[in-house]
């Protein structure tokens, strides 16, 4: 895009098709690029016509979209993309990708995880320092690792925060039902009135 960190025409993209020849058998595989370029999607669809799964609708980024008609359409695409990279058995990571690294969180393997480095396809882990918002080009990044974590878990277990906050009600009505249980009153219990101690 724009004014990402680097232009798609500085990355060579050729190492990503050389990675995927491997998997380029339409019996056994399926092929599935998520990318912000038309000009990238064109050379996925050219390269591999009988295994590329492309799912339809504009290409956009949703921090330079303005007030595109096709706003929503693009973001509906983009979760799909999303959700697509995440069920995926061999996962690519995009270079400094936030889309590809969320959806590495979601998949929650490092089994079969590659990280594209403007150049190369080499393995890579969740754990390795700048992987998602890296401290050398996103200053404050680690402040915000714990929150996104704790996020990325929630979403991971179907849980929102309005299904927590139900849950803790539900928990704190169950432990007032034990106490009241647990209260005996007998004949002998008084209570307090104006002063004086008056059988209950």
């Amino acid at each position: 895009m724009p004014r990402d960190n680097l232009p798609h025409d500085h990355l060579d993209v050729q190492a990503i098709w050389d990675f995927l020849h491997k998997y380029n058998d339409s019996s056994h595989y399926r092929i599935f690029v998520a990318t912000d370029s038309e000009e990238i999607r064109f050379q996925a669809k050219r390269i591999f016509p009988d295994t590329l799964l492309d799912i339809p609708g504009p290409i956009l980024h949703s921090d330079l979209a303005g007030e595109r008609r096709d706003l929503c359409q693009g973001i509906k695409k983009t979760l799909l993309d999303q959700l697509a990279l995440a069920s995926c058995d061999v996962l690519i990571r995009g270079y400094k990708s936030h889309l590809g690294a969320i959806a590495a969180y979601w998949r929650g393997l490092d089994a079969r995880l590659f990280c594209f480095n403007s150049s190369t396809v080499e393995p890579c882990a969740m754990s390795d320092t700048g992987f998602h918002w890296g401290p050398e080009y996103t200053p404050g990044a680690r402040l915000h690792w714990k929150s996104f974590v704790t996020e990325i878990q929630r979403k991971a277990n179907r849980m929102s925060l309005e299904e927590e906050e139900k849950e803790r009600k539900r928990k704190r009505k169950r432990r007032k039902a034990v106490v009241l249980q647990n209260v005996v009153r007998d004949e002998r219990e008084v209570v307090m009135q104006d002063g004086r101690m008056i059988p209950s």
